[in-house]
């Protein structure tokens, strides 16, 4: 059984500093027993708390819900209270509310026969202390479980953590590989393209070609293509003569196409030679990065400063700018020391 909803939604609503009403009665109000419904409502607020959180016997809310009816009808007669019916009486009524609810209030708190509001109050303590305790219990038991799953979650984390970290490895290994893959290859495949070419290779192909149009060119420049001078017969005083003439616009032309091709042949070759040393970088990372998965599995894992250690080198070996001989020195960019220390730092942790 629970407590009656209606008459506890009608309780709830009462307003215990209201019912003094001195705004209506004046000194005829009702200030005298402010005090004593304060204090009954209370008690009887905490055993509907108590029923409300805790299972209690039957016969208990029977009779917490009595103490609400009892509540509820001392607010109605206060509520309805005339004063100008009651005045005829000489205030008889309104003694006889006061006198009704002074006398409830003390038969409650002595703990009378015919009023045990003092037993049904602490048997809902009782109740709600040892619904508390078993609350306790409950909670040591959801504590020492947490506890076992935190060391089960723990390990867990740690396994996540080693796969996690093969797993970032092999997939940046593989990133590597594509990245040297783009930048060097020459492969022959039974699919369309049949013909794989990196950069480096097309870059290769370009300065090839541009190397035989400038052999070309040289070739129909030494034919007389674009001739440089040419020679004119003028008039004079003594007779006819001949007279050399430079051709500027030719001499300009000749030039410019020769530089064009110097150029593309220089540009090509260093393309070239830029994506062999990218090629060769990247191929280089991807080998340290799939010998780190063969080291770290031979290292004690609880030895944490060759672990550290062996972290140091392959940061360096993946960071550090290596000479290839693709290009020269002034061409390479700094270490990134910078990285190296943030990995040292990180493994100090």
């Amino acid at each position: 059984m629970s407590l009656d909803n209606e008459k506890l939604k009608e309780y709830n609503e009462i307003e215990v500093q209201s019912l003094a009403r001195r705004d209506e009665l004046g000194t005829k109000g009702f200030d005298e027993v402010i005090s004593t419904l304060s204090e009954l409502k209370s008690m009887i607020d905490e055993m509907v708390e108590i029923s409300q959180s805790v299972q209690l016997p039957d016969q208990i809310d029977k009779q917490i819900d009595g103490f609400i009816s009892t509540f509820i009808s001392f607010s109605n007669q206060i509520g309805k209270y005339d004063l100008d019916s009651d005045g005829r009486n000489n205030f008889g009524q309104r003694a006889k509310i006061i006198q009704n609810i002074n006398q409830y209030y003390s038969q409650a708190l002595s703990g009378t026969s015919n009023n045990n509001f003092l037993n049904v109050y602490n048997t809902a303590k009782n109740f709600n202390l040892k619904g508390i305790q078993n609350e306790r219990q409950e909670v040591a038991k959801i504590k020492k479980d947490l506890q076992k799953s935190k060391l089960d979650f723990d390990e867990t984390i740690k396994l996540l953590r080693n796969k996690a970290g093969e797993k970032t490895a092999n997939d940046y290994a593989e990133i590597f590989e594509n990245q040297s893959t783009r930048h060097s290859n020459f492969s022959i495949s039974n699919q369309f393209p049949y013909i794989r070419l990196g950069a480096a290779q097309i870059w290769l192909f370009f300065g090839i070609i541009s190397v035989f149009i400038l052999v070309f060119v040289v070739y129909l420049l030494s034919n007389e293509k674009l001739p440089t001078t040419e020679i004119i017969t003028l008039k004079g005083v003594n007779g006819e003569y001949q007279q050399v003439q430079y051709l500027i616009s030719n001499i300009v032309s000749r030039i410019l196409v020769i530089s064009i091709c110097v150029f593309l042949i220089g540009f090509s070759f260093k393309q070239h030679s830029v994506n062999r040393h990218l090629f060769t970088i990247n191929k280089h990372r991807q080998n340290a990065l799939e010998s780190y998965q063969l080291f770290i599995k031979s290292i004690d894992p609880d030895d944490r400063q060759v672990r550290h250690q062996l972290i140091i080198e392959v940061a360096k070996a993946i960071y550090e700018q290596n000479q290839t001989g693709y290009i020269s020195d002034k061409s390479n960019s700094p270490s990134s020391n910078g990285i190296i220390e943030l990995t040292k730092y990180i493994n100090q942790k």
